[in-house]
């Protein structure tokens, strides 16, 4: 690394959301122009796999099914019954939903976070 480097990465971060926030990700790359970063949201099957929870209140139906046991069909009424409550309160609240039963609620509890 030469210290050009180091002073213009360093430059950048000036410009970085903060406080930084679980299942953001970033892409920081050197051109002829000199360096750009750029962030956005990790996928939730990306978040998953590194272990963050997924937020029941926000996630999209397509992500939804990186929840092990979580096919379309799950997903599809998790987000209409998401949608009929105005949000999920808590997590037990999911058992309201045609499919889910404590089997599958105890395999996904660790993967979720109401925010």
């Amino acid at each position: 690394h030469s210290t050009g480097s180091k002073v213009a990465s360093s430059a950048l971060l000036r410009h970085v959301r903060w406080p930084l926030q679980n299942g953001w990700k970033w892409d920081l790359r050197r051109t002829r122009d000199g360096w750009h970063i750029t962030d956005g949201d990790m996928s939730a099957f990306q978040n998953h796999t590194l272990g963050l929870p997924l937020s029941l209140n926000r996630e999209t139906r397509e992500g939804l099914t990186a929840l092990p046991g979580i096919g379309d069909h799950l997903a599809e009424a998790i987000v209409r019954e998401r949608d009929k409550r105005g949000g999920f309160r808590s997590l037990e609240e999911l058992r309201s939903v045609n499919g889910i039963g404590e089997k599958i609620l105890r395999k996904i509890r660790p993967h979720l976070t109401l925010f």
